[in-house]
């Protein structure tokens, strides 16, 4: 169960903002104090524009008569909503957004031209070929073109 925050906004600029819970099934449980407002308003307002913050995204929340519960756009299924820092810290790379895929491009093109120069150098610093020190070169050169490859993709941020 996690509390999260409903904010009620009516045409007239009048805003309301109260707490409720929604548990793993995505059931939202508001209180009888923001219902009573709500009919209230209904009385002399025009319906509001009801969201909720879940995680620190915007869901809209649809009023079945007395009821109210979570919009068709929630983002997440409730067993994906990030609960920890260590989640939240992985949300770029599981699920970047188009400019972060375009930073990962330019830093795999860095990458990339760190892996060429790297070969060049031991390929000038190389004075006895054994099996070892082209397996070195191999790598890098490996390096290189995927990271370059890699860096392209990810630079369409698509």
């Amino acid at each position: 169960m996690q509390i999260i925050e409903i904010e009620a906004v009516f045409a007239s600029g009048l805003k309301i903002v109260d707490c409720a819970t929604v548990d793993d099934s995505l059931h939202l449980d508001v209180s009888d104090r923001l219902l009573q407002l709500l009919r209230e308003m209904d009385k002399t307002e025009a319906l509001p524009v009801i969201t909720a913050t879940v995680n620190g995204q915007a869901v809209t929340i649809r009023r079945r008569g007395e009821l109210l519960e979570l919009g068709g756009d929630l983002p997440v299924q409730a067993q994906e909503l990030p609960a920890s820092a260590c989640a939240r810290l992985l949300e770029p790379f599981l699920a970047p957004t188009k400019d972060q895929r375009q930073q990962v491009g330019r830093f795999l093109h860095t990458l990339s031209a760190a892996s060429l120069a790297g070969a060049v150098g031991f390929w000038h610093s190389t004075s006895a070929w054994t099996t070892g020190a082209v397996l070195n070169e191999l790598g890098l050169a490996i390096a290189f073109v995927i990271t370059f490859y890699q860096g392209m993709v990810s630079m369409k941020g698509e």
